[in-house]
């Protein structure tokens, strides 16, 4: 009996809040060329990527909810163009709901043009166009036309017809960026992006479901603490799709313990950030980061605040990332992220 009140809960949650909305990531501060095209090449250095793996929810079932993602961005005809820059990326995300019963793969590609307003201060606009694909395995699956009177017989036909196993489709996106400098101690940072303008039909079954447009607001800073070495990184993000909607506000701290030069910047500071977040009626989340050298890793540990608390124990998501920014030479545009 437990077991089913468990299910019923799970299942209750999950048709409720989450049906027809995107993965969402707590390194969301981390990963935003998934939030705003118009973001990508925003970073101290000249080539970066990024990786995340993030599991969900294992606690009702092993494999509930599975997500890995990555992204390389950087900066085109930076020395060329005088008054800003053109950014690219390119991205993928695979995420996988169950025993691989169903699979949601994304794959797209960012551009933007940067343009400096004055010497502090930057406006982005970009492009998103990529292919959503979406698959399902019926193999696990049981029909009532399957039942002999005491089991389920797979080799029976299930009777139904309509059913997609696997679709594809164009998905295209565009956001605003914008990214300054007001003094020393001080970098803001944030944009609007939204995604699936073109709603694509998503429908596993013979019908219309297209999917909602997703509307990312998301922004922050990095404030130094003069004669100190420590950097305040609030961050927040609000994402509203259809019905749904997730909101993050937190904040990391960063400590400085090796100081980069004037000579070879971020390449050469080591620092250590710790994080505080929630997400509005769902989860408190922390996060760890180290840094050298241009790499950061990181994790975080999400722990339920919502009725689902009752099925998982409070145990949310347990997530880690990766990223490496290669320094070419040339300048940087993002010292506001890390």
């Amino acid at each position: 009996m437990k077991r089913i009140i468990t299910a019923i809960i799970a299942i209750t949650f999950l048709g409720s809040f989450y049906g027809q909305q995107d993965i969402h990531v707590s390194n969301f501060f981390a990963s935003q060329n998934w939030l705003n095209p118009a973001s990508a090449g925003f970073f101290e250095g000249d080539v970066r990527f990024y990786g995340d793996y993030r599991s969900q929810w294992t606690k009702i079932s092993p494999n509930a909810f599975k997500t890995t993602s990555i992204s390389v961005d950087g900066r085109i005809l930076d020395e060329n163009l005088k008054n800003g820059f053109l950014g690219s990326s390119i991205n993928f995300y695979n995420d996988v709901t169950g025993d691989g019963i169903m699979k949601t793969n994304n794959v797209s590609a960012n551009v933007n043009y940067a343009i400096d307003l004055d010497q502090y201060n930057r406006l982005a606009v970009g492009l998103n166009i990529g292919m959503l694909n979406r698959s399902l395995t019926f193999a696990n699956f049981n029909w009532d036309s399957q039942w002999n009177g005491d089991s389920f017989d797979n080799s029976v036909s299930s009777g139904e017809s309509g059913l997609n196993a696997s679709f594809s489709k164009v998905d295209v996106g565009a956001g605003v960026y914008y990214y300054g400098m007001p003094s020393d101690n001080l970098r803001i940072y944030g944009g609007v992006g939204l995604m699936h303008l073109t709603k694509p039909n998503v429908s596993l079954y013979a019908g219309e479901d297209n999917l909602y447009m997703k509307v990312n607001i998301n922004g922050g800073a990095n404030i130094s603490v003069p004669l100190k070495k420590m950097v305040f990184m609030p961050n927040f993000m609000v994402m509203l799709q259809g019905p749904n909607k997730v909101i993050n506000v937190g904040t990391d701290v960063k400590y400085i313990l090796k100081e980069p030069s004037h000579f070879t910047a971020f390449y050469d500071e080591t620092s250590i950030a710790l994080g505080a977040y929630y997400r509005a009626g769902d989860a408190l989340f922390g996060t760890l980061r180290f840094s050298m050298k241009g790499v950061s890793l990181g994790i975080s540990y999400d722990m339920t605040l919502s009725d689902l608390s009752k099925a998982n124990n409070g145990f949310g998501a347990v997530e880690m990332m990766l990223m490496y920014r290669l320094s070419l030479g040339g300048g940087g545009y993002g010292k506001a992220s890390f």
